[in-house]
């Protein structure tokens, strides 16, 4: 697959806990684009490498002893960034124009789905992509 070469995927934090059974994960990615192609159509193509990349860093950081480690993901929910920033911006970023869209992905009934303020969802096998408006504003008139 062309795809999977043509993008960088940084993951820049990932957190892991223990929900009952299950556990749940917060992470942020920094992509960047390595050809001309849109980041779009490439994190389209290429969302479940970046979900199996932010689970295996979050199971990687946490200690041996931690049970949320060997539990089955319940939740995950990724920031998806196109620049590089402080760990604690990504974390705290709110709706900046470098967010390009979260991913996420739900077993879990229990927990209920927060989407962007004015993003546009769309859902890609198990995964629920929304879109940042800012980004996708941006993008847009660089297009054109």
């Amino acid at each position: 697959m062309d795809s999977i070469n043509s993008l960088s995927i940084n993951v820049r934090d990932s957190n892991i806990h223990r929900n009952g059974f299950n556990s749940i994960i917060r992470g942020a990615v920094v992509v960047k684009s390595n050809q001309s192609l849109p980041l779009d159509d490439l994190i389209r193509a290429n969302h479940d490498l970046i979900v199996k990349k932010v689970i295996k860093k979050a199971r990687k950081d946490t200690s041996k002893t931690d049970i949320s480690r060997y539990l089955r993901v319940g939740y995950i929910r990724i920031s998806v960034f196109s620049e590089d920033f402080r760990i604690r911006k990504l974390i705290n970023s709110g709706l900046i124009p470098e967010l390009i869209c979260t991913i996420e992905r739900k077993r879990l009934n229990k927990i209920k789905q927060i989407d962007i303020s004015g993003g546009t969802a769309e859902i890609k096998d198990n995964s629920r992509i929304v879109w940042n408006k800012n980004y996708l504003n941006e993008t847009n008139a660089s297009r054109d």
